[in-house]
């Protein structure tokens, strides 16, 4: 059985003035997800605990945000708050941590977590690009620390880099993190070379595809490295920062994929993460994430087989930057 978040709360955050990350982006997910993955166990939703949000986040960054939500405000250009945004990106934290809790103790099979505000740009001491606090990487401490697990990955297939989920686990040996984003836009981070600080080298991989990669090109990503990856480490639990913004209908990337791609990424991934954590991200494209995501959650969650294969192979430049990451990290297989 499956578990889903998926609570009006998550509806409150909301701008005093017309953003793309608003919550018109949840309207209709729950029943589409719900649909897909066939009667799900609903959990509760509940705000993070003070120690949970510091497992990530510095004493003086979460007061920060306290004391900012009080009223309609900016934390970055792109990042509002309002009265309610502290309750919810906590509660967002909170839905994170207890479903990596669920899966990891065998009580649910997988989960997904219609959450927002998105978290994987938030780093320990600033939220930035939309994001608050940081439901994955928080989510990912809490779970070694607190020992349900001895070993996390993060897979990042938001088409933005990871930088916040990156900086909070930097000198995480027993924490793997992924990310395939889109080189040369927004947070202008994540380059291949960076692999990890003292003591995790080799723990951070990072994919930047070009513009316009596709199908074909993900999918090549998935089989190439993230599979190989994630078979070396061996994770107990899989936490994925699942942002639908490489769908190519939407406004703020570059990709291309479609709704069969993202289904084939699933397809792929479940053999090595069968039962994974997926956390809402980007996606600003309604029909797209929508379509998106309920192909890969029928994957993952065995009501669909997925395509196993995908016409085409990926583009020059995409091979080039998988054959850089391959041999940076040692895959041979």
């Amino acid at each position: 059985m499956w578990a889903l978040v998926d609570d009006p709360i998550f509806l409150k955050h909301r701008c005093h003035e017309p953003h793309r990350e608003n919550p018109m982006r949840l309207i209709g997910l729950g029943a589409a997800v719900t649909e897909a993955l066939g009667e799900p166990t609903r959990l509760p939703v509940r705000p993070a605990t003070e120690a949970e949000l510091r497992a990530g986040h510095t004493a003086e960054y979460i007061e920060l945000v306290r004391r900012s939500s009080r009223e309609h405000g900016w934390l970055d250009a792109d990042t509002y708050l309002c009265p309610d945004s502290c309750e919810v990106a906590s509660h967002a934290v909170g839905a994170a941590i207890d479903a990596a809790r669920c899966v990891a103790s065998g009580a649910a099979d997988g989960a997904v977590c219609l959450i927002r505000p998105p978290g994987h740009h938030a780093e320990p001491s600033r939220g930035m690009g939309f994001c608050i606090f940081n439901n994955v990487g928080v989510a990912a401490r809490v779970a070694l620390e607190a020992g349900w697990v001895r070993r996390v990955a993060v897979v990042d297939f938001d088409v933005h880099h990871g930088n916040g989920t990156q900086a909070m686990l930097w000198e995480e040996p027993r924490a793997l993190f992924v990310s395939i984003h889109q080189w040369g836009i927004y947070p202008l981070t994540g380059p291949a070379h960076e692999v990890g600080g003292p003591g995790a080298e080799g723990t951070h991989i990072n994919v930047p595809l070009p513009r316009g990669a596709g199908d074909a090109d993900y999918l090549a990503v998935i089989a190439r490295v993230v599979v190989p990856m994630l078979s070396r480490f061996g994770p107990e639990l899989v936490l994925v920062s699942a942002g639908y913004d490489a769908a190519a209908a939407d406004p703020l990337g570059g990709a291309r994929l479609t709704p069969r791609g993202f289904a084939a990424m699933a397809a792929a991934l479940r053999e090595v993460a069968p039962r994974p954590v997926l956390c809402l991200e980007g996606g600003y494209d309604p029909p797209a994430l929508k379509a998106c995501l309920t192909a890969q959650v029928r994957v993952w969650a065995g009501r669909d087989a997925g395509p196993r294969t995908l016409e085409g192979e990926p583009s020059h430049a995409a091979a080039s930057v998988i054959a850089v990451v391959r041999e940076i990290h040692g895959i041979e297989t």
